[in-house]
């Protein structure tokens, strides 16, 4: 099943969403998570939030 999310955001809160996700790596993500497979799916929903914020310009370098 698919989720469809909309939130509204400060432009400031969403550079700094964007900052992070640019530089979290799977690492961060496996420790914070119960194990391997939430770990992936974790980063895997975090970089389809990255290319959303991507889409509205915010694309960090």
């Amino acid at each position: 099943m698919l989720l469809k999310l909309e939130i509204d955001i400060p432009e400031i809160q969403a550079e700094a969403v964007s900052q992070v996700l640019k530089r979290i790596g799977f690492s961060e993500i496996r420790a914070l998570s119960y194990d391997e497979e939430e770990a992936y799916n974790a980063q895997y929903g975090l970089e389809k939030i990255r290319e959303s914020l991507a889409v509205q310009g915010f694309n960090p370098r």
